[in-house]
């Protein structure tokens, strides 16, 4: 029934009969979910301000703005899912709720970056060079991995900015999160070769310190390893992008809270020891 509360559970009957006059039952359990409420605040990462008017949707389906105080409100129809926050000149992020049905939830606060300024337009094969305003990251782009002519943006995004939270036991390399697409949404495709990444300037990570490089899926909501075992040399990050994306070059916990060694092509894992404050959450500006 439409009006069931929430935590309530059903028991489902199923009888099936034959000709022969013979007949069998299978039985199963089910728990209403919601509704549950979901509310967030959305941050300029650059200026630290609140962000209007940035556009919050719910799996996928109900959409929202923020508010002039930066924040959104849903009455979710379940009680687990994501919300995927974006703005035009900014970069996305994505945050992934768990609620108790009939109760609300505050999920942690979402930091959107402004693309960068410098346009990088493809030549008439979809292929050439882009870089950032300030010459620290570059791209080296193969034929055909866009359309020609578009404008593709390299953002330098901060620990604070990434397109969702990292599992446990992990922490980005500062000044070595990347975020490369198009300043225009387009659909995103993989490359026909890969794209060489180059991160100048990198600066506190010694060279004896193993990397590795993960991508964020936004179809799967998880950090998807792409390369691992890197290196700084003479204070310069490589690597090979296969789309068009978020990427973060990440280091490993040492200790208890170590998380398992990563496999190429897999979800990044989690460490089970590590522990995260939960909870509301709110940032001061």
């Amino acid at each position: 029934p439409a009006n069931l509360p929430p935590n309530q559970t059903i028991t489902l009957s199923e009888v099936a009969r034959d000709f022969s006059g013979s007949s069998a039952v299978a039985t199963a359990t089910t728990v209403t979910t919601g509704p549950s409420g979901i509310t967030g605040f959305v941050f300029d990462d650059v200026t630290g301000y609140v962000l209007a008017e940035a556009s919050a949707l719910l799996n996928g389906q109900n959409s929202v703005l923020t508010e002039v105080g930066g924040r959104y409100s849903f009455i979710s129809p379940t009680n687990a899912g994501f919300v995927r926050i974006s703005k035009d000149g900014y970069t996305s992020v994505e945050r992934s709720y768990n609620a108790e049905a009939g109760l609300g939830i505050e999920v942690f606060d979402s930091r959107l970056t402004p693309l960068d300024s410098k346009t990088n337009q493809m030549d008439s094969s979809g292929g050439g060079t882009a870089s950032s305003g300030n010459a620290r990251l570059s791209v080296q782009f193969g034929n055909g991995s866009f359309a020609p002519a578009t404008d593709v943006r390299l953002t330098e995004v901060s620990p604070q900015g990434l397109a969702n939270l990292l599992p446990y036991g992990w922490s980005p390399v500062p000044g070595a999160v990347i975020d490369v697409r198009p300043a225009q949404p387009s659909i995103v495709t993989p490359f026909p070769t890969p794209a060489n990444l180059t991160i100048n300037q990198v600066g506190n990570v010694s060279s004896s310190i193993y990397l590795t490089l993960a991508r964020y899926d936004e179809a799967q909501h998880k950090w998807i390893v792409v390369a691992k075992d890197i290196v700084v040399e003479n204070g310069v990050l490589r690597g090979s992008l296969p789309v068009a994306g978020q990427y973060a070059f990440l280091v490993a916990d040492t200790g208890a809270t170590a998380p398992p060694s990563p496999a190429v092509g897999e979800p990044l894992p989690s460490s089970a020891s590590a522990k995260r404050r939960t909870g509301p959450h709110t940032t001061s500006t």
